[in-house]
């Protein structure tokens, strides 16, 4: 549960992007409520990945890395150092990275 490793972690920036804070969580239901974050943030987590590396070929990485770069253009080294910093550090594989996710300042 990534929601809960950056609680744990009490992570609240990554890289400049503003990462929401849990507020209540609900297991039985599967909802959380979290805080309001303003741009540049970080979002969604849900279909993230804990201390688990997706079982993906270099195929469907490739495939994967393709829409990140076409969704991202110009930041997408940014978007990539995200998603390395959270693999990294914080042992999360946040495979939804997209613009409404992932939203840079002044967008």
């Amino acid at each position: 549960m990534a929601y809960r490793r950056l609680a744990e972690t009490k992570t609240e920036v990554v890289r400049g992007f503003s990462v929401p804070r849990p507020i209540n969580a609900n297991g039985e239901l599967q909802i959380i409520e979290m805080g309001i974050v303003e741009p540049p943030f970080l979002l969604d987590f849900g279909t993230s990945l804990t201390d688990i590396k997706p079982d993906f070929t270099a195929e469907v990485w490739e495939d994967w890395w393709g829409r990140v770069q076409e969704n991202f253009e110009e930041h997408f080294a940014e978007a990539e150092a995200v998603f390395y910093y959270l693999q990294r550090k914080l042992n999360i594989w946040h495979l939804d990275l997209r613009p409404s996710n992932l939203r840079f300042a002044g967008e």
